[in-house]
């Protein structure tokens, strides 16, 4: 008599219950949506809109990671006019007809044609920015690479754009450097500072074009324009045992110049996830990674040093690329039209303080930053 009333309890308590699974992914999935999507007992399928079930152990703390504190600024969510709001309040420069602004990480210049839902350039928003300046016209004269933040220049009209082109180019033949990048890498380079001349080439890897080293080159190659001979300074900083904080002057300028030079030296910029594979740990060692067995992905890094940035692995792909373009020199006589005037004009430089987030990294992995730096 107990036994059948245990029956019944337990029948009626089983009815109340709603049709759901738990799968070993500590979430709850409907049977019914189970069948209808085709999604296994096991949790094979991705289709399933997931619903997360607390856990009876709190989450990781990642308060103090670079995307809690200070956060990172995501420019592909912006529309127009928050853009140009945005990039207008980062004017660091505005004089004789030569602006200067503090470009984001993520940015492009130009919008790639034929490319769907592709997110706003600054081409798009110059229209904009010009009725914030209040001229008529602003013309992109020193852009950057999308990944890459810092010094970008405008012009606001054709003299100013053909005087800084032609400095540009001049100082590009006398081997004059003229811009300086800031770099979070994982790894220190040996020596500490000297010059990368490794000549460069592009070639297309599983589907992707991307720049690759040349140990030998012809004459033929340069000549067609194949392979490029290609310089960048370097000088480390401040240093621990597996990050620095370097100094990059390349002399002459290809596509991601910096990132690959660095690979070379077993060094990876910090949020690197086109160049990063090609530096592998192994058993406490940094080997290099022949380009054609490393194609992109998701920066990997030592152990350690995920809990000190306090990113789990799975967020490693928000981590933006930590190369900054901290300063911008053109020789005497290529700044406002104003100074030109002088028997020996000033060179023109103008800086572009660091993003938050990568001093924040800096401090994380306990990479000190010079008091000259900010």
């Amino acid at each position: 008599m107990w036994g059948s009333r245990c029956v019944r309890v337990l029948s009626a308590a089983v009815r109340r219950v709603p049709r759901r699974l738990q799968t070993d992914r500590g979430v709850v999935v409907s049977p019914a949506a189970t069948r209808e999507r085709g999604h296994s007992s096991s949790g094979e399928a991705s289709a399933v809109r997931w619903r997360r079930r607390p856990s009876q152990t709190p989450p990781r703390d990642t308060n103090e990671s670079i995307f809690q504190n200070p956060g990172v600024i995501r420019c592909k969510d912006m529309d127009l006019q928050t853009l140009a709001d945005y990039l207008f309040s980062n004017t660091i420069y505005n004089t004789g007809g030569l602006i200067a602004l503090n470009k984001p990480a993520g940015l492009p210049m130009t919008t790639q044609a034929g490319v769907k839902n592709e997110q706003l350039s600054l081409e798009d928003v110059l229209e904009e920015m010009a009725v914030r300046y209040d001229v008529s016209t602003l013309k992109i004269i020193k852009g950057l690479e999308r990944e890459c933040s810092g010094v970008v220049l405008l012009s606001t009209s054709r003299e100013q754009t053909l005087n800084v082109t032609q400095t540009l180019q001049k100082a590009r033949r006398q081997g004059r450097p003229t811009l300086t990048f800031l770099a979070v890498v994982i790894g220190v380079p040996v020596p500490l500072s000297g010059v990368i001349d490794i000549p460069l080439a592009q070639e297309n890897i599983d589907g992707n074009l991307l720049t690759v080293p040349r140990s030998s080159v012809t004459k033929g190659q340069l000549q067609r324009g194949e392979v490029k001979k290609t310089k960048t300074l370097y000088e480390v900083l401040t240093s621990t045992d597996q990050c620095s904080l370097l100094q990059l002057q390349p002399i002459t300028a290809y596509k991601h110049q910096v990132r690959v030079h660095l690979t070379t030296k077993l060094c990876s910029v910090l949020g690197d996830h086109l160049y990063s594979a090609r530096v592998s740990h192994i058993l406490g060692h940094t080997v290099f990674v022949d380009y054609k067995h490393a194609s992109p992905r998701t920066q990997v890094l030592p152990n350690d040093l995920y809990r000190m940035i306090h990113v789990p692995r799975r967020l490693m792909l928000r981590m933006p690329l930590h190369l900054h373009c901290w300063r911008l020199t053109l020789p005497g006589g290529a700044g406002p039209v104003s100074d030109r005037g002088a028997k020996h004009p000033p060179d023109f430089t103008v800086t572009a303080p660091l993003p938050e987030y990568f001093t924040r990294s800096l401090q994380l992995l306990g990479v000190s930053s010079p008091d000259q730096i900010t």
